[in-house]
């Protein structure tokens, strides 16, 4: 039975449908309930009609196994009938970031706090090798009001694995979120991509648009690649300066000038709301690593060339004088 082209079935396994949640390329999600523990729970199905997507799904499903935060999705079972896979998930009773943003006006303080437990989250995966690839406001939904958590983690990559489901010269992820990188689709993507999109989500919570648009999806990417980002203060003039500061260096088109790590993100916006944040941290230049080395190149050249100046010199004045003793 293929329970993603049917209608809604009664049950799926042991659990009880009882409505969809959302629906995608891959499969569908339902608000089921759990006999065993009389609760209700998000059940994610997908009809596995290749290996990528078998794989797929099983990356989702260990991904979240291994990870254990407030603020990240939490699962609790598996399995499968016939060729339909399944997990299920604690179920969230709310609206996704994206529905908050667009319809309430929160003071900024208020982005701020929920950015930070956001960015909290992203920092405790990257700190096991885990990236997201897929950050949006879409996929964060806000348990009891104010509470963020991160979900879908179908096109997240542990990196302490050898092998990847994505081939090169594939841009997976949603087109107004993606890093540069990613949507060039180079094939060693790093947490820098996911502080890029953290970067437009932040924009976009400040703000309520995107750093980049475009009619196609060839202007958007163009836009991406080349265009400047226009400050978030720009944009909204009661946007705090050093807010902007922080937004724009997660969006910085180069990834080695995003911030180094997402904890350095997360430890300036903790500064901001202490109203102790001087100015967002910067990555080191590269240039300032190299600057002892060029400095002792040229040191250790002079040095060089004074020792061979110097053993020229020795060595003509003794030709000379053996010239001249053999001359007398």
């Amino acid at each position: 039975m293929d329970f993603f082209y049917e209608q809604i079935p009664q049950s799926i396994g042991k659990y009880k449908i009882e409505s969809i949640l959302g629906e995608g390329g891959m499969g569908r999600v339902y608000k089921a309930f759990d006999p065993d523990f009389r609760r209700f729970v998000a059940l994610k199905i997908i009809t596995v009609n290749s290996e990528s997507s078998a794989k797929r799904f099983t990356v989702e499903m260990r991904t979240l196994a291994k990870l254990n935060h407030p603020h990240i999705i939490r699962i609790f079972d598996y399995g499968h009938m016939d060729h339909n896979y399944y997990f299920t998930m604690e179920y969230i009773e709310g609206k996704s970031l994206h529905d908050v943003i667009q319809e309430q006006e929160l003071p900024v303080r208020d982005k701020v706090v929920i950015f930070h437990k956001i960015t909290s989250a992203i920092s405790y995966m990257h700190r096991r090798q885990i990236i997201h690839r897929d950050l949006k406001l879409a996929n964060i939904m806000m348990k009891d009001g104010d509470t963020p958590v991160v979900m879908d983690f179908g096109l997240a990559k542990d990196l302490q694995q050898i092998q990847d489901i994505t081939k090169t010269g594939d841009a997976l992820g949603t087109l107004s979120y993606m890093s540069p990188e990613q949507l060039a689709a180079k094939k060693n993507i790093n947490h820098r991509s996911d502080i890029y999109s953290l970067g437009v989500i932040f924009y976009e919570m400040l703000t309520k648009t995107h750093p980049h648009r475009g009619d196609t999806a060839l202007e958007l990417m163009y836009n991406v690649w080349k265009k400047k980002t226009l400050s978030p203060s720009a944009v909204d003039t009661n946007i705090p300066q050093k807010l902007s500061q922080i937004c724009l260096v997660c969006l910085e088109k180069k990834a080695h000038r995003r911030y180094a790590k997402t904890a350095f993100l997360t430890e300036d916006l903790k500064l901001y709301l202490q109203q102790k944040l001087q100015k967002p941290r910067k990555p080191i230049s590269y240039a300032i690593y190299a600057l002892p080395l060029v400095i002792f190149a040229i040191l250790f050249s002079g040095y060089f060339y004074t020792i061979q100046t110097t053993t020229y010199k020795i060595h003509r004045t003794t030709n000379t004088n053996a010239i001249r003793n053999k001359t007398v």
